[in-house]
């Protein structure tokens, strides 16, 4: 008689059981699914902030090598330069350099040559050393 009262709990605990792994297993696929997802954006935004990050070494080289090559031009010149020529480079400079907003240089430490003049006017002359110092 025993053997039979317990076939009913076996029967009822078998769809349970079942259940529950059925239930675990999709949880467990749900759980994988969200990690690949996450690796998915994680993967765009890498790739993205890779792009940025391209774009604007390429802007910071670019701006260098126009500086350099300035600097090239005033060395081969032994400094000796004359004001309608460094105009003309530090017009140049200006025009091709999209990130520069003005060029100073200061031969000695002081301002001698500015671009664009207007608005920087007040900065010819400045020499250095005699600025306050922020430490």
């Amino acid at each position: 008689m025993k053997a039979f009262a317990a076939r009913p709990i076996l029967n009822w605990c078998t769809p349970v059981a079942l259940l529950l792994l059925l239930g675990i297993g999709v949880e467990l696929l749900l759980q994988q699914y969200s990690l690949r997802q996450q690796q998915v954006a994680q993967q765009r935004l890498q790739a993205q902030a890779n792009e940025v990050s391209a774009v604007l070494l390429g802007e910071v080289n670019a701006t260098l090598h126009l500086a350099t090559g300035l600097a090239s031009y005033i060395q081969a010149r032994e400094g000796n330069i004359e004001r309608q020529d460094i105009q003309a480079w530090l017009q140049g400079l200006f025009r091709h350099g999209r990130h520069i907003r003005n060029i100073g240089l200061a031969p000695d430490n002081r301002i001698s040559f500015l671009y664009p003049m207007l608005g920087n006017e007040t900065a010819v002359g400045l020499y250095y050393p005699d600025l306050p110092r922020f430490c």
